[in-house]
């Protein structure tokens, strides 16, 4: 990043010490790959039905077959589980129609 890139970027950033590009519900990972202390629950909604071989790939989430979709729910313990989800989708060739996150619990 050159020095007028990052001089724009400096007066960009609010006054507030919150970024602009990343909302306040937006968990951070602390330097170093600290763990988040909480286990988020997940609702996936993939367009069209998923085969048998598919649906193996996701043995561990609660699956729902609605008319046009498949609907999975799940519980994954920080973002980089989340992140391996969603690249598993992308290489099964699935398309994503939804990602909602449900609630938070802390992690026992």
């Amino acid at each position: 990043m050159n020095s007028a890139a990052r001089r724009s970027r400096a007066a960009a950033a609010p006054k507030n010490g919150r970024s602009r590009f990343h909302p306040e519900r937006v968990t951070r990972i602390p330097r170093g790959g600290g763990k988040v202390d909480t286990v988020g629950r997940y609702e996936i909604r993939i367009k069209g039905r998923m085969s048998d071989d598919v649906s193996r790939k996701f043995s561990e989430f609660i699956s729902t077959v609605c008319p046009a979709e498949t609907v999975l729910r799940c519980e994954l313990h920080d973002q980089s589980e989340l992140h391996g989800v969603l690249e598993t989708i992308e290489s099964l060739g699935l398309e994503l129609v939804e990602l909602r996150s449900l609630e938070q619990t802390r992690a026992h």
